[in-house]
């Protein structure tokens, strides 16, 4: 698994070093970082109709996310709530 550090905290510990297995010891001594991977998504939208209680069709878009499939009702928020996939990308173009 990849280590992520902050270029600050090892430039001010490296400083004054002058050799390779001082920085090694420096670099396994700091605290890695938390990161995860972003995923990036897209809203797919699906056409539904539905009949009201005055028997008039009505038309509305649900949304569900590229990533994981999951659907998010009618609204397109940033991120989807079910696998947290970034909703940024663009439409898939054949």
């Amino acid at each position: 698994m990849d280590s992520y550090f902050r270029a600050k905290d090892i430039l001010d510990k490296a400083m004054g070093t002058d050799s390779y297995f001082q920085i090694k010891s420096i670099l396994f001594g700091l605290k890695a970082a938390d990161v995860v991977e972003v995923r990036h998504g897209r809203w797919i939208p699906e056409a539904c109709e539905s009949v009201s209680k005055r028997n008039r069709l009505i038309e509305y878009r649900v949304y569900s996310c590229s990533i994981c499939g999951r659907s998010n009702g009618r609204v397109k928020k940033k991120y989807c709530p079910n696998c947290g996939a970034r909703m940024d990308k663009e439409a898939d173009h054949e």
